[in-house]
This record gives structure tokens, sequence and C-alpha cells, in this order.
């Protein structure tokens, strides 16, 4: 059993079909699930008549447009039916082999953990028909979908209670950065930081990004926002490879890649300083693995 939740842009348009899309996946999984959509997007009533969601159309966001992502996973984190709870943005598909790997790492792990991971674009224009066989008619689309760079994630699997009160600053969705601070955060707090990618690759149906604002200046500045929460030596090292483990057949193992051991030197230097042996012996094994 799984807790999503999202915000939605209003359904019109693509955005209409995408979102309805993806939220219906979500109710496609064979198992219990409990969605949660905050904010207060036009036509999302349309689908609650047809879907059990839990709408919380009051949420805190920058200058009454954008959610903060804080405000969500509190909301989220307090609400929540199940124990396992995942952010999903609203253009992202998930499918049955997804459940699996998420009742392994969580059975597993039980607490202290966050899962990210990779996903693969898509083009698509029409409602996806939900119902015996849907898996097979999505690779109709998704089979000329291409992978998109491991730089960020769509998604953010946690346990219930993680993410509390004060435990996220100010960040705000859908606009870069704030995926590299969950998983910047999850290092130095040494959660199992963990990168699904080997086994199982999420669905995002592309789109526009007409949404945000049109002013340049106002624009930028929402764009560079999130970044500001992340040590400035720090901000493009913690991607996807950064994460310092990974699901493969199932199983969460030990990730030793040059990204992950180069987040490693950085969260030994900011505990310890470079004073450390600790730090040191992490140094050499980066240079190491760099050279391999």
């Amino acid at each position: 059993m799984i807790t999503f939740f999202t915000t939605c842009k209003n359904f019109t348009g693509l955005f209409g079909v995408i979102q309805n899309n993806a939220i219906k996946s979500w109710f496609s999984l064979g198992i219990p699930v409990e969605v949660i959509v905050f904010g207060n997007a036009e036509g999302l009533e349309d689908l609650k008549i047809e879907l059990p969601i839990v709408h919380i159309p009051e949420v805190k966001a920058f200058e009454g447009r954008v959610p903060y992502i804080n405000a969500m996973f509190q909301k989220a984190n307090e609400i929540a039916k199940y124990d396992i709870v995942c952010f999903l943005n609203a253009d992202i598909i998930v499918t049955p082999p997804f459940v699996e790997k998420m009742f392994a790492v969580h059975n597993k792990l039980l607490k202290n953990y966050l899962v990210v991971g990779q996903r693969i674009n898509f083009e698509i224009d029409e409602l996806l028909e939900f119902g015996g066989g849907w898996v097979e008619r999505l690779k109709n689309y998704t089979s000329k979908g291409e992978l998109h760079d491991a730089e960020g994630s769509d998604l953010f699997l946690f346990p219930k209670g993680q993410y509390g009160v004060g435990t996220i600053p100010d960040l705000l969705v859908g606009r870069p950065g704030w995926d590299l601070w969950m998983i910047f955060d999850a290092r130095q707090k040494r959660y199992k930081t963990i990168d699904l990618s080997r086994d199982y690759l999420i669905f995002h149906q592309n789109h526009d990004y007409s949404h945000k604002i049109s002013n340049e200046v106002k624009r930028k500045e929402e764009d560079n926002r999130n970044y500001f929460f992340i040590p400035e030596k720090a901000r493009y090292i913690f991607q996807l490879y950064a994460c310092d483990y990974e699901v493969i057949d199932g199983k969460v193992v030990k990730k030793n890649a040059f990204e992950n051991i180069a987040a490693t030197v950085y969260h030994h230097e900011l505990l310890f300083g470079k004073s450390n042996l600790r730090y040191w012996w992490w140094r050499f094994l980066m240079l190491f693995y760099k050279n391999k």
C-alpha cells in the first residue's frame, strides 16, 4: 500500500490529458493506494467524480502561484494513510513492477531512506484506456521514448514520518534544484539515498512549459530560487549519481561510483574538516574511481 501525493496544473489541453493518464496509472497498480492532490487546479473536480482522490485545495504557495514543497510534504506526512509515501510529478506514469521494487526497499529498511530515479521521456496526446492490458498499450508510446539525463528526479519515495515540520526549506515545486536539495539533504542526514534507475524507470509524458510566468526577470528568479538552499560547491554534485545505494534485481546494494565518492568527500569535509583521516581516505578513493 502506498500514499501518492502531487500538485496539478489546470486540466486544460495537453495538461488535462497527461495528468489524467498519470493519476489513473497510480490507481491501476493492483494494490490499495491513496492519492492526495494539493492545490485548486481547474478541472480536478471532474477527475474526483471518477476516482477517490483526497483533495487539499489550500496549500502555501510562492506569490500564490507555485506551491512550496515543504507545505505538501508536511501535510502528506501528517495525513497519509499508508507507511510508504511517494511524491510524483503529475505527468509521471508508473506501472505495477514499481510496486514490487518499492515494497522490497521498504520492507528491508523501514526507515531513514529516500528513493529517487531516472525517467523515460515520451510523447502522448491522448487519454490512455486503463483496463486489462493497459501496460502493453502504454509500451506503444514508451518504446519510442528517450532516457532523460540522470541530473535529477521526479520521484521521491520515503517512509511516513520522515519529513515533518521544519525538515524542508521553502523550495518551489516544478523549478530547478529542489530535487538536488532532497538528495543533498538525505546524504547529509545519512539516510540511505537509493537510485532506482537500474531496476525501474518511471515514465514522463512530454509537455511544454507555458505554465511558467512570462516575465523573464521573475521567471529567472523562480528558476534560481531553490539553489540558494544548497551550498554553492555542492550544487551540482548531488544529482542521481550521488546516491550511495541502488536497487539491482530487487535488492538494495551499496553503490561505489565516482560521483557517490565525490559526494561522500564533501560530506566528510563538512562534518570533520580536512584534518580528519576519514576525509583523506575518501579523497584517495575518489581519485581511484576517477581513474578506473
